[in-house]
């Protein structure tokens, strides 16, 4: 749904919407920018509220926008100079989506699927977003179930950790704001071994083998990758 006006004012209702979105005020929404990105979102089915591209699109953009498009997603063009004030990297890549956060919570990351024990990766007061979503990409790729972060955390879909995980957070559920000791009692209710490391501790063990002679890397399992001493788990 093409709007037919072009914005060209930095002040434009619209394009303050998508800072708020950008600077995290809309916990409801996220703000996924760039070609790349923006592909990966709509590949993963998110419901979308609203695309701001630049007048004069690329070919790959506007392949995305015309897909956008047939999904009914509103599309407001702008001139350059008005996405700059709404980007989140340094050059304005010149296509910004705003899109619905998929929502998971524990108790669903927990469960099995398609019968296969869950493998759940934590990170327990995580600040930088870059190594954030570095974390989920690799979970991704190693075949985890879910990325849980513990309150105090990095959010988990702000626009920089949406980029480190290149798409995975729109793919690999993704839960957020959970206190320690909820994951514990959880966990333990579910049967799950947890294995934890911590940048400050100790280093207690470098085996793969548990002392009853189970593998750590186990089904069943939450892997929480301390950041902070200042969790409760």
């Amino acid at each position: 749904m093409e709007n037919d006006m072009v914005i060209t004012s930095p002040s434009n209702e619209r394009l303050k919407h998508a800072r708020r979105v950008r600077d995290g005020c809309e916990p409801d929404l996220m703000f996924v920018e760039g070609a790349r990105l923006v592909q990966e979102c709509l590949q993963s089915g998110l419901k979308l509220r609203a695309c701001f591209h630049e007048a004069d699109p690329t070919p790959l953009a506007q392949r995305l926008i015309d897909e956008m498009a047939s999904r009914g997603c509103p599309l407001y063009p702008a001139i350059r100079i008005a996405l700059e004030t709404v980007g989140d990297t340094v050059n304005t890549q010149g296509l910004i989506v705003i899109a619905e956060r998929p929502e998971f919570n524990l108790i669903r990351a927990l469960q099995a699927r398609d019968g296969v024990a869950p493998l759940l990766v934590c990170l327990d007061s995580a600040q930088d977003p870059g190594n954030f979503g570095t974390i989920v990409r690799t979970a991704e790729a190693a075949g985890a179930s879910g990325v849980v972060a513990t309150k105090g955390s990095v959010d988990a879909f702000a626009p920089k950790t949406l980029r480190s995980s290149m798409g995975s957070a729109f793919r690999l559920p993704v839960v957020a704001g959970v206190e320690g000791g909820d994951l514990a009692l959880a966990s333990s209710a579910a049967k799950m071994r947890m294995v934890a490391t911590t940048a400050g501790g100790e280093t207690i063990s470098t085996r793969r083998a548990a002392s009853d002679g189970s593998c750590w890397n186990v089904a069943t399992s939450v892997c929480v990758f301390r950041c902070a001493p200042r969790s409760n788990l």
